[in-house]
């Protein structure tokens, strides 16, 4: 009795405040943007920024020497992250008193990991206003970003299917959506028809080509095949050799691409570009957000959660970032509730290995390239990680990569995806590969919109990866060009051991597709207004002679 009196005293003499809840001592800390960050952190003398709550909650607990759940509330307010939030094992709650990080009111807590661009100014230069097309001179704004602080920009990665994710570079975002790079066409695509010279101009585009030789323009589409992209710098593309013939990856005849980041390119509102030489920033602000700020991505990875186990995380914006907005790696029980992970270079959410974690009733959207990224279990023992994505809306994703990248991926043995939505994508809605995993009762719509030979449910390329089950699923509203091999669930290269069972495909392309695997189960699933309903192939035995290493265990 002494001992539990002793640690009861020194816990009212600390910051914050503390209660029971279910016979567990409780703390709470209060965090608000109009707080001060050498307050006691209670609701009517709240810290001012997260890291000073993170700082002190360490701090209370070495002292108290006490297992304590704890709750952080964060009042409404924008908190601009300078540094990475990054909490470790030491942050960690336990199975009976959890760590919850959570919003006084969901929706109004924005935790930012860029920085906010103030006194945009008219473009006054003449050098400048004769490069711009001539329907933006008036429209487009500018900034230094020297000036405002910003001085990393990040280097504009290569990108694409066969490439491995990188950091994107700076971004530009407003009205908590991201802005466009500028680029040729707006919409649409260029076909590549072997003449360099006969690259379409955009009514609007100014008619000068001299942003088609340098090195900062970039070109992105499909070289060879419209299910794998590629974003490589202009220069190195046989629309532009120096010799006229092709330098790297050869373009094959009326392959789609577009041109962008040239100033020459932005010519209507919702683009932007940055010339790295003079540090400024060109800006045709959104007409539907013009009163937003405008923000630019400055950390990588704003929240990060290594070795954490029993923490949650509630109510919360996470957004503006290079790589992810959130990455939990290893640790046991962190869960993303509620959240809403947005505007981020790379992906929404990487979870990585651990056991147990969940994303629970959260949106990601407005990804570089997927939304979530989940991956963990052992597949040599048949391990299952237990991670769950339940009850979500993932939405547009592949802004910068186009194929490849899901809207959930999947890598390892035993996650569930159930009860998601997926929609708003230009290639695969989930994508897994592994063992044991459940996709049950998903609404997958509207994906698969800029690839062709691609599946809103896909598994491939691993003789091994078996026992896993697609159920109960409604696909629906692929992409609409009958020309396109687009499916429902693409069981590509070889995938085997699957079950496909009690799933609906509406206006789905061909519904199953079996591509020479083998032991699949596919029943009791309806198809309607598709090209067909269950298509079978045996290409084990044409174009591939196996063994070859390419199918292989992960």
């Amino acid at each position: 009795m002494r001992a539990v009196r002793f640690v009861v005293t020194v816990c009212c003499s600390l910051p914050g405040s503390w209660h029971h809840a279910n016979d567990v001592l409780a703390l709470e800390l209060h965090v608000a943007p109009d707080g001060v960050d050498h307050g006691d952190g209670t609701a009517t003398a709240p810290l001012k920024t997260l890291l000073a709550a993170w700082d002190r909650l360490r701090g209370i607990r070495r002292t108290a020497g006490a297992e304590e759940q704890a709750t952080v509330w964060i009042h409404p307010g924008h908190y601009f992250l300078t540094d990475a939030w990054e909490l470790n094992q030491e942050d960690s709650g336990s199975e009976g008193a959890p760590t919850i990080w959570r919003a006084v009111q969901p929706g109004s807590v924005r935790i930012i990991g860029g920085r906010q661009v103030q006194e945009l100014q008219p473009v006054i230069d003449p050098h400048v206003l004769r490069s711009m097309a001539t329907t933006a001179r008036g429209h487009v704004r500018q900034a230094d970003l020297r000036k405002a602080g910003i001085s990393d920009y990040g280097v504009e990665p290569r990108r694409g299917r066969d490439l491995d994710s990188v950091p994107a570079a700076l971004e530009v975002f407003q009205g908590g959506r991201p802005l466009t790079l500028a680029r040729t066409p707006n919409i649409g695509w260029i076909r590549w028809l072997g003449d360099p010279d006969a690259i379409p101009m955009e009514s609007g585009v100014h008619s000068s080509t001299g942003w088609m030789k340098a090195p900062t323009t970039w070109v992105h589409g499909f070289p060879t095949h419209d299910w794998s992209d590629l974003r490589i710098p202009i220069v190195e593309t046989p629309i532009h050799g120096d010799s006229g013939e092709p330098i790297t990856t050869p373009w094959a005849h009326g392959q789609r691409f577009y041109c962008e980041n040239a100033l020459e390119l932005l010519d209507e509102p919702g683009e932007w570009y940055l010339d790295h030489a003079t540090n400024i920033l060109y800006v045709w602000p959104n007409q539907e957000n013009g009163f937003d700020p405008i923000v630019v991505s400055t950390l990588q990875t704003p929240v990060s959660l290594y070795g954490v186990s029993h923490v949650t995380l509630k109510d919360l914006t996470i957004e503006v970032a290079r790589v992810c907005g959130a990455e939990v790696a290893g640790g046991a029980h962190v869960r993303l509730e509620n959240c809403a992970i947005r505007n981020n270079g790379n992906w929404g959410v990487h979870i990585y290995h651990g056991d147990r974690h969940q994303l629970l009733g959260c949106e990601v959207g407005h990804t570089g390239e997927g939304g979530s990224r989940i991956e963990g279990g052992d597949r040599d023992t048949l391990t299952e990680s237990g991670h769950q994505v339940t009850e979500c809306r993932v939405h547009h994703f592949n802004r910068n990569v186009l194929a490849g990248r899901a809207g959930i991926s999947l890598y390892g043995v035993g996650h569930q995806v159930v009860r998601n939505v997926i929609q708003d994508g230009a290639g695969e809605g989930i994508a897994f590969q592994g063992n044991e995993h459940v996709v049950d009762g998903n609404e997958v719509c509207r994906v698969c919109q800029q690839l062709d030979d691609v599946g809103a449910i896909c598994l491939c390329q691993d003789w091994t990866q078996r026992s896993n089950r697609i159920r109960h699923n409604f696909v629906h509203d692929l992409c609409s060009d009958p020309a396109d091999v687009v499916i429902g669930v693409y069981l590509d290269d070889f995938t085997s051991g699957t079950l496909v069972e009690g799933n609906v495909f509406q206006n789905a392309g061909r519904g199953v597709l079996v591509g020479g695997g083998r032991d699949n189960v596919i029943r009791n699933n309806l198809f309607v207004d598709g090209v067909a309903g269950v298509q079978l192939d045996s290409r084990g035995q044409s174009w591939v002679a196996f063994p070859r290493s390419m199918y292989h265990s992960e």
